[in-house]
């Protein structure tokens, strides 16, 4: 997928990274692996999954995220994270999913020391 006459970096590095990651024994492969929003789309989830690699990504807000996290405010079991943040679990299928998944919205509750 080319935008603009270049390649994302996101597309470069996956195939590179999932090759890392498969000669990599089972005691030194990552705990999880995080991305940016690029990452969160069916085919790097669906790598992860087939290895038993947890993920977390960042999605981007469209509506059906947008609505997801509206609704989630309104919740009460709210989970107290760290440094005034809070988290709670919901479930989402993305146009493009094959399937739901488990989607954890955060919030902060307050204003973040910027040191």
């Amino acid at each position: 997928m080319r935008i603009g006459g270049m390649w994302p970096f996101v597309w470069i590095q996956i195939p590179i990274s999932w090759e890392f990651i498969d000669r990599l024994s089972p005691q030194a492969r990552p705990a999880f692996v995080r991305g940016d929003f690029d990452w969160g789309n069916e085919g790097v989830m669906q790598e992860a999954e087939k290895r038993g690699v947890p993920f977390l990504f960042k999605l981007r807000k469209s509506a059906k995220v947008k609505a997801l996290m509206e609704e989630a405010f309104y919740r009460r079991d709210w989970t107290t994270a760290v440094q005034g943040w809070q988290g709670v679990e919901e479930s989402l299928q993305r146009t493009g999913w094959t399937k739901k998944r488990r989607v954890l919205v955060i919030k902060c509750l307050g204003q973040r020391d910027a040191t």
